[in-house]
């Protein structure tokens, strides 16, 4: 079977798209070979980053355990410290103030009259100083073309 066959109706994951996600800092474009493609890496790498966005779009839900939640990875919590003034534990983040995250997941599904193409997207906001995602803002959006995420930076 050549790789550029597909069966009818089958959706494929054909791009990843990352904005400030976790420690994905800035802008990240994934693609997807038809065959798919193996997550790999040492520890800490970014593995399970990147499975819980996927998850975020599909599914609306990112891994809560091991610390992480859905705020905690808008803001790119990396490390825990110990507060030089208050001397409390408390994460440090990449992105402290005012943010926003982005997932994109684009599918190609495979038809009579050739692909039909849907990018699914997640956006996040939080307001400086919040880490309350309800309070701040979520957004689904579905396009019924491949759109980069970059596009939709003035949301």
């Amino acid at each position: 079977m050549g790789e550029d066959v597909l069966r009818p109706g089958q959706h494929r994951l054909a791009r990843v798209q990352l904005f400030n996600w976790g420690t994905y800092d800035g802008y990240h474009d994934l693609p997807v070979a038809r065959r798919g493609f193996l997550i790999t890496g040492p520890s800490g790498s970014g593995k399970s980053t990147l499975l819980d966005a996927i998850s975020a779009v599909l599914v609306n839900a990112a891994a809560q355990g091991r610390g992480r939640t859905v705020a905690s990875y808008i803001r790119g919590a990396y490390a825990r410290g110990s507060d030089t003034e208050t001397r409390e534990l408390r994460a440090r983040y990449l992105r402290e103030g005012a943010t926003w995250s982005a997932v994109g997941l684009t599918m190609r599904t495979a038809g009579d009259d050739g692909d039909t193409v849907t990018t699914l997207i997640v956006l996040f906001h939080l307001k400086r100083g919040s880490n309350d995602v309800g309070e701040s803002g979520r957004a689904f959006l579905l396009f019924e073309h491949d759109l980069d995420i970059t596009e939709l930076r003035h949301w």
